[in-house]
């Protein structure tokens, strides 16, 4: 059987539109779930990531975790993982930030997916971000 695959596309004009698309995507989520990022640096990953926790019921402050590998947050739907996974180059860093656990339990947002394509398997929401001119964002969902 041929997995159907359903795109939504959206154009955001600024950081909190981006938000505000990610907050309410967090209602078509179900945990475990794993969510990738993908775009150019400073093309709004992290603030989707931040509308989509908050949309999930987090309170509070969501920040990157580029230094961290992952922030972890506890949400009104259960947990959530935040990776960022630009500086990772290999599983052993993976395993030992516990991302393969997480994706067995958790709603995981992967910021810079790459490294771990492969290992996530077929049922994978992706979500691009493309850069337009007057700094318009394009957003991409694909689930």
């Amino acid at each position: 059987m041929k997995k159907t695959t359903l795109t939504e596309s959206f154009v955001t004009s600024s950081q909190s539109e981006t938000e505000k698309i990610a907050f309410d995507f967090a209602d078509k989520i179900k945990s475990p779930a794993v969510i990738t990022l993908e775009g150019e640096l400073g093309a709004g990953k992290t603030a989707f990531a931040r509308g989509l926790i908050n949309g999930l019921g987090k309170e509070g402050t969501v920040s990157s975790p580029t230094f961290g590998i992952v922030n972890e947050y506890k949400t009104e739907k259960g947990q959530a993982a935040h990776f960022d996974l630009y500086r990772v180059s290999d599983n052993e860093t993976l395993e030992m930030a516990g991302f393969f656990d997480y994706i067995e339990k958790a709603v995981v947002i992967v910021e810079w997916p790459d490294i771990v394509r492969s290992e996530l398997g077929e049922n994978v929401i992706e979500v691009t971000i493309r850069q337009l001119q007057n700094n318009n964002r394009e957003i991409t969902i694909k689930r």
